[in-house]
């Protein structure tokens, strides 16, 4: 079983499910999935839809330096692929039932030279040792503002065309997910910081909802839906950290009930519940809101 989610199971048959995103995809099943109803197979993350149809760039060096980086097994592994080009071919080959995928992660820079591109985390070991190799080696450092939205949505069709040839439209899962600002921290206050709300601007939060319309049309396949943005809170004590896809775990809930209804036969979805929760969780923030810059 992949290394991001290993929990042993209560049920005779789990339903399997890839992922392929950002953190959220994976955060569902890590905080929710209590049950062990499903079996997460094949997972990537951190890769741009940019650099998914890339040529790849062998480079044994490289390799062996992300591989004695820091980094989690589960980066190392996505950092390797993505270099290499053999995204396609471990996702085909760890192919699941259903596919659940969301586009977090095209916000990340890209690390380019002729027709070679790789995502880079540059705050991350791994993104380290990216950035400090391929650049030595005449590479350059893209970010997203730099493509037209016509660039951007010619790489989304082909995502949806590459995600249509592995898996029927029933089978295939958009988390229609979006950065917020709003924070709940500790005490259980909505607060704002100059800190989230950059990285908010650094997501190009405009572009997200363009490609999430044009992904909701082309593919029509099952969508999972954001709560109302109005309600959704990110959560200072997040596992992986501040950040606008961090969500508080009612968020995460509000998910997993649209996830069981899409592959559950007879599924009866506390969604509606799931949702009176959420707002509950905002209004009783809301009483108590305080506009700082302390996070």
């Amino acid at each position: 079983m992949d290394d991001v989610y290993k929990k042993e199971s209560v049920h005779q048959k789990q339903i399997t499910i890839s992922t392929l995103g950002s953190c959220v995809t994976r955060d569902i099943f890590r905080i929710c999935d209590n049950e062990k109803e499903f079996k997460l197979q094949g997972n990537l993350g951190f890769i741009s839809p940019i650099s998914l149809f890339s040529d790849g760039f062998e480079n044994e060096e490289i390799v062996k330096l992300i591989n004695k980086s820091a980094a989690a097994t589960f980066e190392k592994r996505n950092a390797t692929l993505d270099l290499t080009g053999k995204t396609w071919e471990f996702i085909t080959s760890n192919k699941s039932e259903y596919l659940l995928f969301d586009i977090g992660d095209i916000c990340f820079p890209i690390l380019r030279k002729g027709n070679c591109s790789v995502t880079l985390r540059n705050t991350k070991p791994e993104g380290i040792v990216l950035e400090k190799e391929l650049l030595a080696r005449g590479f350059e450092r893209v970010d997203l503002s730099t493509f037209s939205i016509d660039q951007i949505l010619s790489y989304i069709d082909e995502l949806c065309q590459k995600i249509s040839s592995i898996w029927e439209k029933e089978k295939i899962i958009f988390l229609a997910c979006k950065p917020i600002t709003n924070i709940l921290n500790p005490n259980k206050e909505i607060v704002q910081s100059k800190k989230m709300d950059q990285f908010y601007i650094d997501m190009h939060p405009e572009i997200f909802s363009i490609v999430i319309h044009y992904i909701i049309n082309k593919l029509e396949c099952n969508i999972v839906k954001m709560p109302k943005l109005q309600f959704v809170l990110a959560n200072a004590c997040h596992t992986w950290g501040l950040h606008p896809l961090h969500y508080t775990d009612i968020v995460y809930e509000y998910f997993f009930e649209q996830i069981k209804s899409i592959t559950m036969e007879d599924y009866v979805s506390e969604h509606l519940n799931v949702e009176e929760k959420l707002r509950f969780e905002y209004y009783r923030s809301h009483n108590k809101r305080v506009l700082t810059n302390a996070i």
